[in-house]
């Protein structure tokens, strides 16, 4: 550690952070407080001060491969759920999204300025679409989605990147006369 560059340390930590099954160990004998505090916020999985303890290096590298081996089963199971989300058109995300905030057909339909009927019959074709066998999978599925979005990548989540919503506001109208 202490041989690389500032440059070279920081693209180093870069690249641990933007990549989700990477383990960096670090072999550094002799490290300041901050130098260590920069590394573990970096996503340093550990940090080694001797190269000749084999037993360390063995416990440290086991270790990581079964971290790595459960994001990757983590990793795996979110792209399932994405690609079975894909499906949707940029309605049907609407009106999943419209539900997972506890919306009820009739609710989601008013929020949508679309009719309830409308709103059934969407669900029936998500529910056969992605082979879900009812809307709550379908909504653990998203929210499981998003919750691992937000992980990797924090900000706003859309399941087409592109898509839009076809309402903006996605809030109910309410009569400003009353």
């Amino acid at each position: 550690w202490t041989i690389l560059r500032r440059d070279q340390r920081l693209s180093l930590l870069q690249t641990a952070q933007n990549s989700p099954c990477m383990a960096l160990i670090i072999f550094a004998p002799i490290l300041s407080g901050d130098d260590a505090r920069q590394m573990l916020h970096g996503g340093v999985a550990d940090i080694l001060n001797r190269l000749s303890d084999l037993n360390a290096i063995g416990d440290a590298v086991g270790h990581q491969i079964q971290l790595l081996e459960h994001k990757r089963i983590w990793l795996q199971q979110q792209r399932s759920a994405a690609a079975i989300l894909q499906v949707l058109t940029p309605r049907e995300q609407d009106i999943l999204r419209a539900l997972s905030g506890g919306a009820s057909n009739k609710a989601a339909a008013r929020l949508l300025n679309i009719s309830p009927r409308t709103v059934e019959v969407h669900r029936a074709n998500m529910l056969r679409r992605t082979g879900m066998a009812s809307i709550a999978d379908l909504l653990k599925t998203q929210q499981s989605l998003d919750e691992a979005k937000a992980a990797l990548h924090p900000g706003p989540s859309l399941i087409h990147s592109e898509h839009q919503p076809c309402r903006r506001d996605l809030a109910p109208p309410y009569d400003q006369r009353s």
